[in-house]
């Protein structure tokens, strides 16, 4: 049995190594920051259209709300693919036995 954590892998523009060793997907900023303020925009708008300004403040708010418990929900998991390089260091000493 060996013990080990990820250090590091060669798909550095899809994944991000965890402090935990964990591959993870990139969290891509501009894509969520670019969702969260559709979504946070068109709930004001749909508040403003049926309750005016109180209106738009809730909806605005039910947005944002929304749209931070899909980022927070969001599955960071990802895939590597096969002959990608993954580099592993040990975490506990591996014995090794000659082979006879």
């Amino acid at each position: 049995m060996i013990h080990a954590q990820v250090i590091d892998t060669d798909q550095f523009r899809n994944t991000q190594i965890s402090s935990g060793g964990e591959i993870v997907g990139s969290d891509h900023a501009k894509r969520t920051l670019a969702v969260m303020t559709l979504t946070t925009g068109s709930s004001a708008a749909a508040g403003a259209v049926f309750g005016g300004v109180p209106g738009a403040l809730i909806g605005a708010g039910v947005g944002a709300g929304i749209s931070t418990a899909h980022w927070l929900k969001q599955d960071r998991e990802t895939r590597v693919p096969a002959e990608s390089r993954v580099t592993f260091s040990l975490t506990t000493a591996m014995p090794m036995t000659p082979l006879h």
